[in-house]
């Protein structure tokens, strides 16, 4: 299937996001699934070791439509990183849904995030009606779903990950020349792991709120990540409660970012094969 890739923009609270498209080879103006890729807070749209974009070029293959972008101050879009929230991610995320859906014909919009990416999903998800199905990789638990077990589980997850790159010479190379964001750093292991009580509050409407969506939802968690055990119990008893269709799958061994091509393989395989047994994907 030939596929095109190309990048695009659109605006959010004054500032340029900016971003990649990956449109699968089907008639123009054929109706089309969308996944759009949510990153965590330290990343960018090409998602932990470019995973975002093997799976987005994967299931473009499949005859997806696949948007990955650039939250503000991030990556290449405008903005200051240290003025992220959750809150404005949320905000960033309905623009991009807004700018797809004025430009192409999109059937069903799928948001797949990672880590907080993962937060800003259900968070959108909860009050807009477009978004029809979640692909939640380590998901971190939020609101009245998290306790003092998760929030030092990731922690030290993070740390892990982050120690992991440092035996990559890639890694030493940008601390050498001082390309190193020491700040989003310190946010991605200490901020969002120790929320105000103002932002646990919010959080937990949030879920309320979620409470009511009737999309179908898929959490793929690494076994050896510390959330795992904790953060995927949480959810799956908050789904159960509310007869939300979910599936929890845990990648045996795996570490919260899936650093392995076997990890990276495992989890965009059942994504895949998820996304496809929702049907109405273009093919």
């Amino acid at each position: 299937m030939n596929m095109i890739e190309t990048p695009v923009s659109f605006e959010s609270s004054g500032r340029i996001l900016r971003g990649i498209l990956h449109l699968p080879g089907t008639p123009a103006g054929a109706p089309l699934t969308c996944v759009v890729f949510l990153n965590g807070w330290p990343g960018s749209r090409i998602g932990p070791h470019r995973m975002f974009v093997t799976a987005a070029r994967q299931l473009t293959a499949d005859g997806f439509c696949c948007l990955r972008f650039d939250f503000g101050g991030r990556g290449e879009s405008d903005g200051l990183a240290a003025e992220a929230t959750i809150r404005s991610m949320v905000a960033d995320t309905r623009c991009a849904i807004n700018s797809l859906v004025a430009q192409a014909n999109i059937s069903r919009v799928v948001l797949l995030g990672i880590c907080s990416g993962a937060k800003v999903a259900i968070a959108e998800a909860a009050d807009d009606a477009r978004v029809q199905a979640l692909v939640l990789w380590s998901p971190e638990a939020m609101g009245h779903l998290r306790s003092p077990a998760t929030k030092a589980a990731r922690s030290a997850s993070m740390a892990m990950e982050y120690i992991h790159k440092l035996s990559k010479p890639g890694t030493w190379k940008k601390i050498l020349t001082f390309d190193v964001n020491t700040r989003m750093v310190q946010k991605a292991l200490v901020g969002p792991a120790e929320p105000t009580e103002e932002e646990t509050r919010e959080e937990s409407q949030t879920l309320q709120r979620f409470g009511s969506f009737r999309g179908s939802v898929i959490l793929l968690y690494g076994g050896s990540d510390g959330q795992t055990r904790l953060a995927a119990a949480n959810y799956r008893e908050f789904f159960e409660t509310r007869r939300l269709k979910c599936e929890v799958h845990e990648i045996p061994h795996a570490n919260h970012n899936f650093y392995s091509l076997a990890w990276e393989k495992t989890v965009i395989d059942a994504t895949r094969k998820w996304l496809l047994n929702l049907g109405n994907c273009a093919t």
